[in-house]
């Protein structure tokens, strides 16, 4: 998918798309969107892909690059929760270095996606300024949009990395907040 994009340039894609456009496309549990624009259209790319509930959207960027991207999206209103969705820099992190190597750690990150079970609770969706938050407890960073364990205290929600995190904080919020 790409503006001007023909057969011609991709003899061998399954299918071609000219326009940045989702809706012509089924989005389903075994979509898996990969944002690979050499540096064109990154921002409406990402756009449109965090726009649609595709279980897997990965961004084939660097860190500076991502993190000036997200900043973008920010900045447009794109809710925390869709951010921490986005895989950037996509693929697992084994060390690729050349585009083929890119390309398998980006395939062993579908695998592992589309094997793990899905959240059985979603975390809440709340405007917040940073794809990462602190856990309170150990200070890991924690990614809201992947989180599998938080908690609401005070009507502000907090982040863990793991369940004896949340745990020691649930015992004693106030002490935890107070020590953090």
């Amino acid at each position: 998918m790409a503006p001007g994009a023909s057969r011609e340039n991709f003899p061998t894609a399954d299918a071609i798309f000219e326009k940045l456009e989702l809706s012509s496309i089924s989005v389903g549990p075994l979509t898996f969107l990969i944002v690979s624009t050499q540096g064109e259209y990154d921002e409406e790319s990402l756009e449109r892909a965090l726009a649609v509930e595709a279980p897997y959207v990965a961004f084939v960027a660097s860190k500076p690059k991502r993190d000036k991207i997200l900043e973008y999206l920010r900045a447009r209103g794109i809710a925390a929760g869709s951010l921490g969705r986005l895989h950037a820099p996509a693929g697992l992190q084994i060390g690729a270095m050349s585009p083929e190597e890119i390309a398998v750690s980006i395939l062993a990150e579908v695998v592992q996606v589309s094997r793990s079970k899905p959240q059985q609770v979603a975390a809440p969706s709340l405007p917040i300024v940073t794809v990462e938050v602190k856990d309170p407890i150990c200070g890991m960073l924690v990614n809201p949009g992947r989180a599998k364990h938080w908690s609401e205290y005070h009507e502000s929600t907090y982040y863990f990395c793991c369940a004896r995190c949340k745990q020691t904080f649930d015992n004693d919020p106030a002490h935890a907040l107070a020590s953090a």
